[in-house]
């Protein structure tokens, strides 16, 4: 603490501070009462006593100035804070006391014995008792000068010492007993000691160590793990995961997570391992790219790297794969031959591959048999060779059309099938008992003559993905194979895209194994019965008994989330191998625990109506921190609810989940599963509601107890119980008015009911009156109709007379042509056809046919000539031209001549003849 002391209050979230004083009293004292400030501009807190006081540990300028002060609390002190103003907030303060000590610079500490406060001062142990310090004895003195006390988790009845020299002392007793326990190496200091571990800082780095102890003796191993410090300055912690924090000023707050060092990371951006790794009896060597043979791994001696690299490194090698045949020697796969290399003899045997249609590539596949034989595919031809007998021979599978595709895994079945993993499907290659290795014509290293073999047609079985068949393979790329421990029916294929897939060698039918990535690089057991699997989403590991899936990232320790194909391995040690694109991992999988830490789960934030809600503000909805809050009341316009959580465990925090629901509206069965650590609900209604959550640490251990919150959503105004209260009366007087209303109604229904009798008797009377009405009606229609049938036959009758007669005129006129006297009968034929009389009796009768035709159209068209009316008339009757112009005398073209004339007369006035014809 610097520049005074600060009190932090948990509910409220707030820090008091209590100053220093300026120029204390240097006058001795035992006792200085009723002092508000603390002697000295800087201080430690050292300590709490069984009554509640702070004991300070605080010096000022010129260094050696050191006081020991107490801190006295009043009870019931943080009860009722005082928030409104700073002079209420300073009259409240001045009630704590501080008493003080001036001391000398060889002033340790305090620790505490049973319920005793003691200090260490000098050469003498004082223990607080009856408000001052009194000596304790004790027996065989005094250790050498302590320098600290360790803290301990582990043996709450005792007090572990450590000296200036390093040695760790143990107290315990009604006075203090001191026994020595155990020498640590010069230099490091004991920071804490837990059941089985013990955290020390060594000059610089913190260190781990597994202790084992009895009451005499505590015994430090093989450190766990080591962290190196990056400024003295720090501040350290460690939380009940193991975590380590450090703090200082320059990085602030810096979490170290044990687990990552469990992994060993060999991390380096220029190393991307995508290389097979060689596993050895003396260990792994790891292949960078090349031609830099990479890194010696568990033991495998330098002499072993030396030696391949001379031998890759010639011109007539180009490195293609490599692969120990168990007996500590190397097969490696050049662009056109074969070399063995003995790593302890350092011999070197060398086979000119074959040549011709079929076998084009180098093989970049192996797999060993433990006879010390080899198979590896060429082309479309799978060799089998026998370094010892140099017998061989090959079979032909180039048939099925994956010649020239990349082959990534070989793999032999108990049935003594061979499987071939490639880029396109998973092929079987069957035995055949009658095909036997047969010496090569040549010896090796004796000839540049390429091997000599026979080559047998393969009987063969081609797996490839079905999309309509969910039991078929999940992807054709296929780079890893592995025997299932256990059981030698089963398979394990590992694709790009299609995950990790199980297949049943009985049945032919595939299995496909969820996880959390579908590109799959290798497959390694462990003895602990789970695959590794690495992928681009990190390392899996998968539990063949129970079926359960974790995943490890870079947060883990990884190099990288990222891994690469054929670079994995396992020694005989048991420790797997990993290479991907930053580097590589090395771990013993036993090495890798289940954390046990069953985390507490607390409320770390409140956001209502997407504003946060901290104690004390002016919403007034939380009195106190949320962490102590146990219920919450909100208006029900405050109804979109955000609650914040946390599980306390920080081993790795992004993969703790959470479990949750809100009682009252959720039943448990619709429980929340997430990893985001809070939950939102919108419009809740009025109502009262639980939130609960559980939640669990990076390997899914869940905590005992939940954390919950009880919600009550306040009703609206018009919900409340006076409300309602005003509901009931409304209501009631409203029936009242109802009841009012319908007696009143009944009434007026009766007299309405009357008057609707004598409606309906008189619309009855209406209704006859009508139909009488109707029939008269109906019957002058009739008689008109009939006058009107009289008259168009009458009508029709004197048209067809003016017809005849004109006929009979034309008849005459044609008789009479003959006639010596021409001029008598020209006139008898200019004479008009009808007369006067004629034409007034058609109009008369036309008239009684069409009624007012005539009469409006002479009011329309005054201009009409009486030929046009005529020719109107005669048209509306529908006689054509011939029968116009018989009638009226005149040839048909003057019938035409006269229509057409007044056709354009019409036009003009905006009205077509047939318009004019339609109308009645």
């Amino acid at each position: 603490m610097w520049d005074g002391a600060n009190l932090y209050h948990k509910k409220t979230g707030r820090f008091f501070r209590l100053p220093f004083i300026a120029n204390p009293t240097s006058t001795p004292q035992s006792t200085i009462k009723n002092r508000t400030r603390l002697p000295g501009p800087s201080s430690a807190l050292l300590a709490k006593s069984p009554d509640g006081s702070l004991w300070v540990r605080s010096h000022r300028h010129p260094v050696g100035a050191f006081w020991l002060s107490r801190v006295i609390v009043p009870q019931g002190f943080w009860e009722n804070l005082p928030l409104a103003t700073p002079e209420e907030q300073a009259k409240w303060l001045a009630q704590i006391q501080v008493q003080s000590w001036p001391m000398d610079n060889l002033f340790t500490g305090l620790l505490e014995d049973e319920s005793t406060l003691c200090r260490v001062d000098g050469n003498q142990v004082l223990a607080w008792r009856k408000d001052q310090w009194q000596p304790l004895p004790v027996p065989g003195g005094l250790p050498k000068q302590l320098s600290r006390q360790i803290p301990d988790k582990f043996d709450p009845g005792a007090n572990y010492w450590q000296t200036t020299h390093g040695e760790i002392w143990r107290s315990s007793g009604g006075g203090l007993h001191w026994q020595k326990v155990d020498n640590v190496p010069p230099g490091m200091m004991v920071l804490q000691l837990e059941k089985g571990f013990a955290l020390t800082r060594l000059q610089d780095r913190y260190q781990a160590f597994a202790i084992k102890r009895s009451p005499w003796r505590i015994l430090f191993s093989k450190p766990l793990w080591t962290i190196e410090i990056k400024d003295e300055r720090t501040i350290w912690l460690l939380d009940s995961s193991k975590n380590l924090w450090s703090v200082n000023g320059v990085s602030g707050v810096t979490k170290f997570n044990p687990l990552t060092t469990v992994f060993n990371a060999n991390t380096n951006e220029k190393n991307r391992f995508d290389r097979p790794f060689l596993t050895t009896p003396r260990g792994v060597l790891v292949f960078n790219n090349y031609p830099n043979i990479g890194l010696s791994i568990s033991g495998a001696p330098q002499e072993y790297v030396d030696f391949l690299q001379s031998v890759l490194s010639s011109d007539r090698i180009r490195w293609g794969i490599v692969r120990s045949d168990g007996r500590n020697k190397v097969w490696i796969g050049a662009s056109n031959q074969l070399i063995l290399a003995d790593l302890d003899s350092r011999l070197v045997k060398s086979y000119r591959l074959p040549y011709h249609s079929k076998i084009q590539h180098p093989p970049n596949e192996f797999l060993v048999n433990p006879d010390g034989s080899i198979l590896f595919p060429l082309g479309g031809v799978l060799m089998h060779l026998d370094p010892d007998t140099n017998a061989a021979m090959g079979l032909d599978f180039s048939h099925v059309g994956l010649d020239g595709l990349q082959i990534y895994a070989v793999e032999k079945t108990a049935d003594q099938s061979i499987w071939l993993g490639t880029d396109d499907g998973l092929l079987r290659i069957f035995p055949n008992p009658e095909q036997h290795l047969r010496t090569s014509q040549l010896q090796a290293s004796t000839s540049a003559q390429p091997l000599a073999f026979p080559v047998f047609k393969a009987k063969t079985a081609l797996y490839k993905t079905n999309p309509s068949n969910p039991k078929s393979l999940r992807h054709n790329f296929t780079v890893s194979l592995l025997t299932d421990p256990k059981d030698a029916n089963i398979l394990w294929v590992a694709t790009k895209g299609g995950g990790l897939n199980a297949f049943d060698i009985r049945t032919g039918q595939f299995t496909h194994i969820p996880t959390p990535d579908n590109v799959i690089y290798g497959i390694l057991p462990d003895h602990a019965g789970n695959l590794w699997l690495s992928s681009n989403k990190g390392l899996i590991r998968y539990n063949l008994k129970t079926g359960t899936i974790k995943s490890f990232h870079k947060s883990d320790g990884l190099q990288d989330d990222e891994f690469n194909t054929s670079a994995f391995a396992k020694d005989g040690n048991g420790f797997l191998y990993f290479g991907g694109v930053n580097g590589m991992n090395v771990f013993d999988p036993a090495h890798i625990k289940t954390n046990p830490n069953r985390p507490k789960v607390r409320f770390t934030g409140l956001i209502i109506n997407d504003k946060p809600v901290e104690a004390g503000d002016s919403t007034g909805i939380l009195k106190e921190n949320i962490v102590f809050c146990k219920s919450i009341t909100l208006p029900f316009h405050q109804n979109n609810i955000t609650l914040e959580f946390a599980a306390l465990e920080f081993t790795a925090p992004s993969k703790n989940q959470y479990k949750y629901w809100l009682k009252g509206l959720e039943k448990k069965k619709e429980i929340h599963l997430s990893t985001e650590p809070q939950a939102t609900y919108f419009s809740l209604p009025p109502g009262k509601y639980t939130f609960i959550v559980y939640g669990s640490n990076n390997d899914g251990v869940w905590s005992e107890k939940p954390a919950s919150i009880r919600i009550r959503i306040l009703p609206p105004w018009y919900r409340h119980w006076l409300a309602y209260l005003c509901y009931i009366a409304i209501v009631s007087s409203l029936g009242i008015w109802l009841w009012r209303l319908r007696e009143k109604r009944k009434k007026l229904e009766y007299h309405l009911a009357l008057e609707q009798q004598e409606a309906k008797l008189q619309a009855e009377i209406h209704r006859h009156e009508l139909k009488e009405l109707e029939k008269q009606q109906e019957m002058e229609r009739q008689k008109a109709e009939h006058e009107r049938q009289f008259h168009l036959f009458r009508l029709e009758e004197t048209t067809q007379r003016l017809l005849e007669k004109t006929r009979i005129l034309e008849e005459f006129e044609r008789q009479q042509s003959v006639n010596e006297d021409f001029a008598s009968k020209t006139r008898l034929a200019a004479s008009p056809i009808l007369t006067r009389e004629d034409w007034e009796q058609f109009q008369e009768r036309f008239s009684k046919v069409h009624p007012n035709f005539l009469h409006r159209l002479n009011a329309r068209f005054p201009s009409l000539t009486p030929s046009e009316t005529r020719l109107i008339l005669l048209m509306k009757l529908g006689l054509d031209t011939l029968g116009i112009a018989s009638m009226l005398g005149i040839s048909p073209d003057s019938v035409k001549k006269t229509r057409h004339r007044l056709r354009r007369k019409l036009t003009a006035l905006q009205i077509s003849m047939e318009q004019l014809l339609s109308e009645e």
